[in-house]
């Protein structure tokens, strides 16, 4: 491995451009992913089931500290569909479909 060099501004910037195409190569394989995952009735039924059990669309209120359990069951729920708006917002309305089998 070579020493680090700050007065090498080159080097420097061709690091951040190979970490900033290695990020936009994540995002869009990401988004490719979720695509295809909820294209198919398949993929839809999988996340739908993860949504129910995670209790996106239910209170998570019990007046005991079984509440912070049921908010962390939730804030992984959130997690889930705010990643299928973000990447596959086209198939949203057919995953919350309720007849969609």
């Amino acid at each position: 491995m070579t020493d680090f060099d700050p007065f090498d501004i080159q080097t420097a910037q061709a690091r951040d451009n190979d970490r900033r195409h290695m990020a936009a190569m994540e995002r869009r394989a990401e988004a490719e992913d979720w695509s295809w995952l909820l294209a198919s009735k398949r993929g839809r039924r999988i996340v739908k089931e993860l949504l129910d059990v995670s209790g996106v669309a239910r209170s998570s209120f019990t007046g005991s500290s079984e509440t912070f359990y049921r908010e962390g069951q939730r804030a992984i729920g959130l997690h889930i569909l705010r990643q299928a708006w973000t990447h596959a917002r086209e198939e949203v309305p057919n995953l919350l479909r309720a007849d969609d089998e």
